[in-house]
């Protein structure tokens, strides 16, 4: 599970931190991330544990002299002084390429020493282990997966990822997901075959946003193999499908519109209607979803399933908002409430636990409210279908 440690900052950018090699399952990534930093050094080729035999290392430049001369001796020609500082020249060239090879190669060392588990830090105590190259080589031979081995772990992380929970940051879902289904392609499983990970993806898609969902499933059934979308063209859809909801709530929140496609509540109301489920009474958290303050995991650690992965774009808006003290003074009442709260209930089984959904005022009220859902529902499945049908298209 990622951390907000597992990212780090260089010069006002977010940089992802090379995974640590903990076990066997972490190797594919682990060694990914070794060869990309490698091949940025021009090293790769001196380390790859896949080369036999070990590739020969450059070797350091010895320095050129000038022929030895006694003090009787007449001075060094013209001839011979052109041509020592025309090996300097040489020397000096070759003895700085050398160097850069030589720094790349010890961070190189320093980051295979540190992101790697202790435990496996005996397989460099062997003899023939001190070259990068016969290190790396080691731990394939120990601890990379079998073929076997691997499709149950690329198969066991897909089962995961198409299986997400609401407490989850869409964006870090969509990562995890285009990963899983990524690895589980290129090596061919039944679980990804045919339409099957598009209705996977649809599936799991239902618990952000049930309408569109239900739309582009139906259309995958009518299309019946025909003009088929691949999985990232439904992704990429449903990443611009978030974009124009976005947008309907920032305009509603500048403008104060009516209009049932830029109201957030109704929009909300509405969804959740179709889904049996009426959230109307949420609203958009710091984070940009439905949801309370108390529930968001950016917000409150005690909600944060093993699973969650922050998204490091929208954890460095809330660490910048979270600087209004006002605003972080609220935040803390709301999490100390929650806290007591959850004490009070723990000591009182039988109480229900209090909750933020407001209670109808009246039966004719909630079903006034209950009917307008309905239509906007309708409303707004209406004017999506209308571009559900050339999403689906492949452009």
């Amino acid at each position: 599970m990622a951390s907000d440690d597992d990212y780090d900052t260089h010069k006002g950018a977010t940089v992802i931190k090379t995974p640590v090699l903990q076990y066997p399952h972490d190797w594919d990534d682990w060694i990914f991330h070794v060869k990309e930093a490698s091949i940025g050094d021009r090293i790769w080729k001196y380390i790859d544990p896949d080369i036999e035999p070990q590739p020969a290392e450059p070797i350091e430049p010895v320095r050129p002299t000038l022929p030895l001369r006694l003090p009787t001796d007449p001075p060094h020609s013209a001839e011979v002084l052109d041509s020592y500082r025309a090996e300097k020249d040489l020397f000096d060239s070759e003895m700085k390429e050398y160097r850069l090879w030589e720094r790349a190669m010890n961070r190189m060392r320093t980051k295979i020493t540190e992101t790697t588990n202790a435990q496996y830090h005996t397989f460099f105590d062997e003899p023939g282990t001190q070259s990068l190259w016969a290190r790396l080589r080691a731990l394939r031979d120990n601890i990379q997966p079998s073929d076997r081995g691997r499709e149950l772990q690329v198969e066991t992380a897909y089962e995961k990822a198409r299986r997400p929970n609401r407490r989850m940051a869409v964006n870090a879902w969509l990562n995890e997901f285009r990963k899983a289904h990524n690895n589980a392609q290129k090596m061919k499983l039944p679980i990804v075959d045919k339409d099957r990970p598009l209705m996977h993806f649809l599936q799991a898609i239902r618990i952000w946003d049930p309408v569109w969902s239900s739309m582009k499933e139906t259309l995958l059934i009518d299309a019946d193999g025909v003009n088929m979308p691949t999985v990232p063209q439904l992704i990429d859809s449903f990443v611009r499908r978030r974009g124009v909801v976005a947008g309907e709530l920032a305009l509603a929140k500048v403008v104060g519109s009516h209009d049932s496609t830029a109201l957030p509540s109704k929009t909300t109301a509405s969804f959740a209607t179709f889904n049996k489920r009426e959230d109307s009474w949420r609203r958009e958290c710091l984070c940009h979803e439905m949801h309370a303050w108390k529930d968001c995991p950016y917000i409150n650690q005690k909600v944060r399933e093993p699973e969650w992965k922050p998204d490091p774009s929208v954890m460095a808006e809330i660490n910048e908002k979270r600087k209004n003290k006002k605003l972080e003074s609220i935040l803390q009442k709301v999490l100390k409430r929650d806290n007591e709260d959850q004490a009070r209930n723990n000591n009182n089984p039988d109480k229900h636990a209090r909750t933020d959904r407001p209670k109808a005022s009246a039966r004719a009220n909630h079903s006034t409210t209950k009917e307008v859902a309905d239509n906007l529902a309708f409303a707004v499945a209406r004017a999506y279908s209308a571009t559900s049908e050339e999403d689906l298209k492949i452009q």
